[in-house]
């Protein structure tokens, strides 16, 4: 039984509520995907099932089937041209250049624009074209698992490649809209949790070395345990609010090109929540500390945009009772509800 809150809409979620990169460096094998994890894969360079990113299925009908998938942004978005970089803020400029590389790594740099779409109003970022992606899931082998094409990437309006908004918030995160429905465990979401170690998981580049990242990434997802770390530590890669900087395995490794847009986990009793999916680095190498972002602070986002194309989506969020019993295991004290479970907008 997953200790779960079922939200249908935002008003009842925050009433209920009253929480780049490759593969993994080090680590080892996964024996199972978690949180509804998949390989974000597309026709390239000669191969078919290139990985891009990582993405978990997302909601629920109420009968186990979902039509989304969340992400990072910049694992679906057109790389901007000059002029929008050269209006960025020198932080803005800084997380680009970390952003550009990281994309540059996993070959996406030359992904076409989606047609249909020409960045809407108000949008700072233009998606890729969906026709050119699928997701495949339910296998640790991504070369063997369930494919479905992607319908639209929807990326927040905020996403602007690094730049910061006014309250300091990076919008590394996006929806995708599926080609049709799949019957699939998604993700069940909670806040970071500190006294808890995280589960990076990516499939792919194995080797820290940059000159070594050649051809696809591997078949099989990857898993590694660190800890969350002082936010100085990727200062580097400039972190923003609603992001956590996870630390560095105990064997050196972590995240690497291509392990971007999922895979921060942790363990809640016997099940696992999805809290973070992986943004960027503060270096082209890996086995450094890596920012996250945070899903806590964008579920509102999510939900609601989920909700514009199907209102039967609800989200299932970890019990609040299971998150004050997790904090009393480790000594921790009990979390505020203003803090650990507001949602921020």
């Amino acid at each position: 039984m997953r200790a779960i809150t079922a939200v249908s809409t935002l008003t009842v979620l925050v009433a209920g509520a009253a929480a780049p990169a490759s593969a993994i460096v080090g680590g080892t094998n996964a024996p199972q995907t978690y949180a509804g994890i998949g390989s974000l894969q597309l026709d390239h360079n000669g191969h078919k099932d290139w990985g891009a990113c990582s993405a978990h299925a997302f909601g629920t009908n109420g009968h186990g089937d979902t039509k989304f998938i969340a992400l990072n942004a910049h694992c679906g978005t057109v790389m901007p041209p000059e002029a929008q970089v050269q209006a960025m803020s020198l932080q803005g400029k800084a997380n680009f250049a970390q952003f550009r590389s990281w994309v540059e790594n996993a070959g996406l740099a030359d992904a076409p624009a989606d047609p249909a779409s020409h960045a809407g109003e108000g949008l700072k970022s233009t998606p890729v074209d969906p026709a050119s992606y699928r997701f495949v899931y339910g296998n640790v082998n991504r070369f063997e698992g369930q494919s479905v094409g992607i319908k639209r990437f929807i990326p927040p309006k905020d996403w602007n490649w690094g730049e910061p908004d006014s309250q300091g918030r990076v919008w590394d995160v996006m929806v995708a809209e599926l080609a049709h429905p799949i019957h699939v465990e998604g993700a069940l979401v909670a806040p970071v949790l500190p006294w808890l170690p995280v589960r990076e998981l990516g499939w792919g580049m194995t080797n820290p070395d940059p000159a070594t990242w050649t051809g696809p990434i591997g078949p099989l997802l990857k898993q590694t345990d660190v800890r969350v770390t002082a936010k100085q530590q990727c200062a580097g890669a400039g972190i923003g609010a609603a992001e956590v900087c996870l630390g560095v395995a105990p064997d050196g490794g972590g995240t690497c090109a291509g392990d971007s847009g999922g895979g921060g986990v942790q363990r809640l009793g016997r099940i696992w929540v999805l809290v973070a999916t992986a943004s960027r680095g503060p270096e082209q190498r890996c086995g450094t500390a890596n920012v996250y972002t945070e899903i806590w602070p964008y579920l509102g986002w999510i939900v609601k945009t989920m909700h514009t194309v199907a209102p039967d989506i609800r989200v299932e969020t970890a019990a609040p009772d299971a998150i004050r019993s997790s904090a009393a295991q480790y000594g921790q004290p009990a979390p505020d509800a203003q803090t650990a479970y507001a949602l921020a907008g």
